[in-house]
């Protein structure tokens, strides 16, 4: 599979998709993939108490406060991931 890079979406307002994927407003998501890897970029302002969790399922939570507020993102993947070797980091 070819690498690509590309917003999935910016919030302007809390969106919602089928499936569960949640992005609140401000949070800029955008992924790249290889045939043996999916990375994720979540821009968050200010992140702090920073907490991410995924499942087999393809479901991946990230939670963090921003700004006084805390925002909860949401991502539904379109396949099944190895949950037990996914990696984070949080910068900034």
């Amino acid at each position: 599979m070819a690498s690509s890079s590309a917003p999935i979406v910016v919030a302007s307002a809390t969106s919602v998709t089928p499936g569960g994927t949640v992005i609140p407003p401000g949070v800029r998501v955008t992924w790249s993939e290889r045939a043996d890897r999916l990375s994720l970029h979540v821009e968050i302002a200010e992140p702090e108490e920073v907490a991410v969790s995924s499942t087999d399922a393809g479901a991946v939570a990230i939670d963090a406060d921003s700004d006084e507020r805390r925002l909860e993102v949401r991502l539904q993947l379109f396949s099944q991931i190895d949950a037990s070797k996914t990696r984070w980091t949080a910068s900034g």
